[in-house]
C-alpha cells in the first residue's frame, strides 16, 4: 500500500486491521510523520522511502530508534545523541531534496511491488520519481500468474489514474 496520508483516515485503518489479521499487507509510505509505525504496522512491513522525522539510526549497528518527539535535523545528518546499544553517532532519517531515496526501503518497496497482486495508492499525487512507479509495478506481470491490480483512492487527479482499474 502506497501513501502520504497525514492522518489515520478509515482507509488506513483498515490496512492496519488487514495487517493485523496477517493478510500479507506492506506498505510504502512517502510521507515522514511515523503514522504508518503508530498505527501498528511493524517495521518490517514497511518501507519509508522518504524517512521518518521521529526516527534516528545508529550509523555503526543501524539500529533505529523511534522517539516520542521530532527530529530536528534532515539530510542523515548528526543528531547529537548516542546510540544506546553500542556508543555510536544517531543520524535522523528524513530526506532532504538532494537527498537519494535509502536504497534498502527502495529495493524493498520494489519488490513488494512487483510481487503484489493489488496496489492501493492513499492521498498521493503519484508525481515524485521514483515512487511514482512503484504501485504501476504492480500491474505488470513478472513472476505472476496474472497482472495485478491497482487502485487509486485521491481527492485529485493523477497521471496515473488510466493505469488503475478502480477511481475512488
Amino acid at each position: 500500500v502506497h501513501g502520504g496520508a497525514s492522518t489515520h483516515s478509515i482507509a488506513e485503518m483498515s490496512v492496519s486491521y488487514a495487517e493485523r489479521l496477517k493478510k500479507g499487507v506492506w506498505r510504502g509510505d512517502c510521507g515522514v510523520d511515523g503514522l504508518h509505525l503508530r498505527s501498528g504496522i511493524p517495521r518490517n512491513k514497511l518501507s519509508e522511502l522518504h524517512g521518518n522525522l521521529f526516527v534516528e539510526e545508529c550509523e555503526q549497528c543501524n539500529t533505529e530508534f523511534f522517539r516520542d518527539f521530532e527530529i530536528t535535523t534532515v539530510g542523515f545528518q548528526r543528531t547529537g545523541r548516542l546510540c544506546d546499544l553500542c556508543n555510536g553517532y544517531l543520524r535522523d532519517k528524513c530526506l532532504d531534496w538532494d537527498d537519494k531515496l535509502p536504497d534498502y526501503d527502495l529495493e524493498t518497496a520494489r519488490k513488494h511491488s512487483r510481487e503484489a497482486s493489488l496496489s492501493i495508492c492513499f492521498g498521493t499525487s503519484l508525481q515524485m520519481q521514483p515512487a511514482m512507479n512503484l504501485p504501476v509495478m504492480t500491474t505488470y506481470k513478472y513472476k505472476k500468474k496474472q497482472h495485478g491490480k491497482m487502485v487509486i483512492c485521491n481527492l485529485s487527479p493523477t497521471r496515473m489514474d488510466k493505469r488503475a482499474c478502480l477511481l475512488i
